[in-house]
């Protein structure tokens, strides 16, 4: 074999290397690099949703999103403008209402939710078996889990209930299925007059 043929072939290894070594490197760069910005693999507008009891298959609760967003290597559905309700034990009336500009769905039957998050709990009226509105909670940050219903926030959390009563203070720990709350730092509340005549009575 003459050196000229040697030095030839030596050269296209090298070049194929070469166009091996770009295309290994150009796919890690798209596929692999923490840099890149994932678009989602699914979108949806105007979503609407139930969720069943899994004992007797009646609805638990519904939902709705001004848009959705599912990004699959994330795993992880963003929602706009999330909106939520439960129904009560007599699958007619409310028992909890949520909603915020934001929310993130994670594994594990999760959600974050972001900026102005509100949460209205219902109680039963005896007058018309609809329900009134028992406590409102705003804050701007809530993990809520959706199967055992806990909720907690580790923002600063403004809590109202039906008889103006209020209570502030940051990270909240609750259950909004048993309408029992904590506040773990710098809480303070504004007690009405009249329910210290109710507590009194107690």
């Amino acid at each position: 074999m003459g050196t000229r043929t040697f030095i030839l072939i030596l050269s296209c290894i090298f070049i194929m290397a070469s166009v091996f070594f770009y295309i290994v490197i150009y796919d890690y760069s798209e596929e692999e690099s923490p840099d890149k910005e994932y678009k989602p693999s699914v979108v949806g507008k105007k979503v609407r949703g139930h969720v069943y009891n899994g004992d007797d298959g009646t609805v638990e609760y519904e939902y709705k999103a001004k848009q959705l967003e599912f990004f699959k290597i994330a795993d992880v559905t963003r929602f706009v403008d999330p909106y939520m309700f439960a129904y009560d034990t007599d699958r007619k009336s409310k028992k909890w209402e949520i909603w915020s500009k934001d929310g993130i769905y994670n594994t594990g039957d999760s959600i974050s939710l972001y900026n102005d998050v509100n949460i209205v709990t219902f109680t039963a009226s005896e007058a018309d078996k609809g329900s009134l509105e028992n406590i409102r909670i705003l804050t701007s940050y809530l993990e809520l889990d959706l199967g055992t219903k806990d909720i907690r926030s580790n923002r600063q959390v403004d809590m109202v209930d039906r008889v103006m009563s209020e209570n502030h203070g940051k990270f909240l720990e609750g259950n909004i299925d048993s309408n029992q709350y904590r506040f773990n730092e710098d809480c303070h509340a504004i007690i009405q007059p009249d329910d210290f005549k109710n507590f009194n009575e107690k």
